[in-house]
């Protein structure tokens, strides 16, 4: 075969070969790079601002940790559950409350916080919210699945508290419009607005005072909320 014949047959060889590369990594490319399925997008946009009630924050988020059974970060801001509540760690059923709420929601989830208009002040710098992850709202799996129980100390000031989940698990309906309670007189600590304790008394413990499951928030001079979770001297 001489030269000239030789070049006629190989370069259309060569020509074909290069195409079909090109065409190959377009199509990985394209495979590596398609649009989220169907089934995806519906994951990503399960909740929406639109979920949320009343006037207070309304956040959507990245979940960064799971704290405790009533706990987590969103975003790295830690958010409290509303009215439900879990064990501490180092209390029975605590690490099970934990890991029930991660297997719900695990870090890099998508949750809605539906702040509590009733608790704007928070809680130990927490946002006290209703937390909705993975089409499920966590408040309530923690009452439903035993792991956790209603607060019902703050069933009278949450927005959440008419709610078929929270009147089930402890909110009676009276609750939802009962009034906060706000101490009558002026000289009266802050840090209980639900009872009236002056200022700069000696410290007390949960003996010396009747009151029982009442509000704690701020300081706490007295540690009546020996476990942080807003409720003093509970009973």
């Amino acid at each position: 075969m001489n030269k000239a014949v030789f070049g006629l047959t190989i370069i259309p060889l060569i020509i074909t070969i290069f195409l079909v590369y090109d065409f190959n990594q377009d199509e990985m490319w394209q495979e590596g790079n398609s649009a989220p399925s169907q089934q995806e997008q519906t994951k990503v946009s399960q909740h929406s601002t639109r979920e949320c009630s009343g006037n207070a924050r309304c956040i959507l988020g990245t979940v960064t940790q799971v704290i405790d059974g009533d706990t987590i970060k969103v975003d790295d801001t830690s958010i409290r559950f509303s009215l439900a509540s879990a064990p501490e760690l180092n209390e029975f059923g605590g690490i099970e409350a934990r890991d029930y709420i991660a297997s719900l929601c695990p870090v890099g989830s998508t949750a809605l916080i539906n702040e509590d208009d009733g608790q704007t002040e928070g809680s130990y710098e927490r946002i006290v919210a209703v937390v909705l992850c993975n089409g499920v709202n966590l408040n309530e799996e923690l009452l439903e699945s035993g792991h956790g129980v209603v607060h019902t100390g703050f069933c009278g000031v949450s927005e959440f508290a008419s709610e078929t989940w929270a009147q089930k698990y402890g909110c009676a309906p009276e609750f939802h419009s009962a009034p906060k309670v706000s101490p009558v007189q002026s000289n009266c600590d802050p840090s209980y607005p639900s009872i009236c304790l002056e200022p700069g008394l000696p410290d007390l413990n949960c003996k010396d005072i009747s009151q029982r499951n009442f509000e704690v928030v701020g300081e706490d001079p007295h540690g009546f909320d020996g476990d942080r979770d807003g409720i003093g001297c509970e009973s």
